[in-house]
């Protein structure tokens, strides 16, 4: 069953009582829900957030502008001894990088041949064996990247892509979509590291900083071409248009109107990888809780779900 509940109305309160959901003439009770998406003007006091922490419900929020994000997540003081083998498992963080990074060329090479198009990753892989440390492997994954976006948009005709990837800000609607479905993508595995009693600030290949949940980051890269794939969906099926988005601040944005009605295809998108990232969070558990000399047949197990 589907436990994300999303809120996006422009106007609103948001109230919990007797562990009920209420929103409008909506009800719904906590124990259905695991994860909770509210965008636009949405009011509520205090007492939700401690309700939704109390529940382990983590609650994120997006922006009006789809620009802005933010996650909360449920107060649990527990596993401390998983995290503390997360400190002890930097030990072993060349190795888990390239794990991480040999999953994502895969994954990559094969969203690619859904769309017959050929990428030969064998030279990659080799080059990711032979990384003698993080920042090899960092420059290796963006040469990678580099090449394989110049193939995954020649997928789009202008002007819904330029032919490459832009950020902060996007340039383009493909980019606005991509930057729009990784970031919420990346607080959703965010959340399950919590909830699984990870520390995700603690990582492997990204560096932390400030706020960055780094091991989401880390484990995003092993579902990321299914965000790909899920928004050349989008467009080739005219789900979205040029026309669904607006110039602002100098990038190209969604606008508000748009993406309420594109929750429900969003929704469906998660939940299909939900599988997959729950299998990477079992096996990062099983690499830094013991020390392995071979995963190799779980870490194909994986990359064919």
């Amino acid at each position: 069953m589907n436990k994300r509940v999303i809120i996006d109305a422009k106007a609103g309160r948001l109230k919990i009582e007797s562990n009920i959901l209420c929103f409008g003439e909506s009800k719904l009770p906590l124990r259905l829900v695991d994860t909770l998406i509210i965008a636009g003007g949405i009011e509520m006091s205090a007492s939700v957030p401690i309700a939704l922490s109390k529940a382990k419900i983590p609650l994120i929020f997006v922006g009006k502008n789809n620009r802005d994000f933010a996650l909360l997540t449920p107060l649990l003081p527990k596993n401390a001894d998983l995290k503390i083998s997360q400190y002890e498992a930097l030990s072993q963080k060349l190795k888990i990088a390239k794990d991480i990074l040999k999953t994502k060329f895969i994954t990559h090479q094969a969203s690619l041949k859904e769309h017959e198009i050929d990428f030969a990753i064998g030279a990659w892989m080799d080059r990711i064996e032979l990384a003698a440390d993080i920042p090899s492997l960092l420059g290796i994954e963006g040469s990678f990247a580099s090449l394989y976006f110049e193939r995954y948009f020649s997928l789009f005709k202008k002007p819904l892509a330029k032919g490459f990837r832009s950020k902060q800000p996007p340039l383009d609607p493909v980019n606005a979509m991509l930057s729009f479905v990784y970031t919420i993508l990346y607080y959703d595995i965010a959340a399950k590291l919590v909830i699984s009693g990870f520390e995700p600030s603690i990582s492997y290949l990204h560096e932390p900083f400030r706020s960055h949940y780094a091991l989401a980051s880390d484990l995003e890269e092993t579902v990321r071409a299914d965000a790909n794939s899920f928004v050349a969906k989008l467009f080739k099926e005219q789900t979205l248009t040029s026309s669904d988005f607006s110039a602002q601040k100098g990038g190209v944005y969604l606008k508000n109107e748009r993406r309420k009605e594109l929750w429900n295809h969003l929704k469906d998108f998660l939940t299909q990888t939900d599988k997959k990232i729950y299998a990477q969070i079992a096996l990062l558990r099983k690499k830094i809780l013991k020390n392995p000399e071979d995963l190799s047949s779980e870490i194909q197990n994986i990359e064919s779900v």
